[in-house]
């Protein structure tokens, strides 16, 4: 392939380097979203009352989606292509992390489910 032909778009960005920033900012988000948690799950168990042992289960609920999407993804990648898999992945998670303090506002099990989506989103990113 001749270099005018790796190249793509307007500015002349190859498209390998195109796909490596958008991956290098999707993990970012990735990771960032995995830490929101952490951080806001103080707040939320003061004001809810939860027990340690609750926030053990509200932690774990997001590995329980992690667990069951982690092999589909890949299916699904080699299904519909990597790309668009990742795009589908990081905008779930993303509006899975909005929803998070009203699902905890509403109920446990609207908390928990929503960090199970979360985790199910989640899981088609590349493992950390």
């Amino acid at each position: 392939m001749a270099r005018s032909e790796e190249k793509d778009g307007d500015w002349g960005i190859p498209e390998r380097a195109k796909v490596v920033m958008l991956i290098a900012f999707v993990m970012a988000l990735c990771n960032a979203d995995r830490v929101v948690m952490s951080v806001a799950v103080v707040p939320l168990a003061a004001q809810h009352g939860w027990s340690s042992c609750f926030l053990g289960i509200v932690q774990s609920s997001f590995l329980w989606g992690y667990l069951a999407s982690s092999s589909v993804g890949g299916a699904l990648a080699d299904k519909y292509g990597g790309k668009r898999v990742i795009a589908w992945g990081a905008a779930i998670w993303s509006l899975a992390t909005l929803l998070t303090p009203r699902a905890a506002e509403h109920s446990t099990a609207m908390l928990l489910g929503v960090r199970t989506l979360f985790g199910l989103a989640e899981g088609v990113a590349i493992p950390p």
